[in-house]
């Protein structure tokens, strides 16, 4: 029975798939809501590390798909969820987060308490410029868009 076993386990080929790059059509699809949105700030509730970011606060200023208020927070995530690990010299600064008043499109996902995650972490902050790209991508397949997206 063991020697059965053992050779079923080695004959399984056990492999793991590497995460698809994210890709802004897979955002907008993907993604409850987006808007285009400036900068106010932040709040760090905890610690700020890799995997615990702070809570970066927007004001609303167009919303180009869902339903969202018209201030929002999201979790500024450092990473597009690849990371297994925190790099080792993660040190958290202000200065790792942007201007005050400066314009971002954000993707938005799954809001949990009012705070708001974006596709694939940092991937989905993209700087305000990209704006007229996004807007070209293709809506098909997108189930969302119909549905609207609040926060929970």
């Amino acid at each position: 029975m063991r020697v059965a076993l053992l050779i079923l386990l080695l004959s399984l080929q056990l492999t793991a798939k590497p995460m698809e790059p994210a890709s802004l059509q897979q955002g907008k699809a993907q993604s409850q809501a987006i808007v285009l949105a400036e900068y106010l700030g932040y709040t760090a509730p905890r610690p700020v590390e890799y995997f615990q970011p702070p809570l970066a606060r927007y004001r609303v200023i167009k919303v180009l798909k869902g339903q969202v208020n018209p201030e929002v927070q999201v979790a500024y995530a450092f990473h597009d969820g690849s990371a297994c690990l925190a790099p080792t010299d993660f040190r958290f600064t202000a200065g790792m987060l942007p201007a005050r008043g400066s314009r971002w499109v954000l993707l938005l996902q799954s809001a949990t308490d009012g705070v708001w995650s974006t596709y694939r972490g940092d991937f989905g902050r993209r700087k305000a410029d990209e704006l007229p790209a996004i807007q070209k991508l293709s809506w098909r397949g997108d189930a969302a868009q119909s549905r609207g997206a609040t926060p929970r």
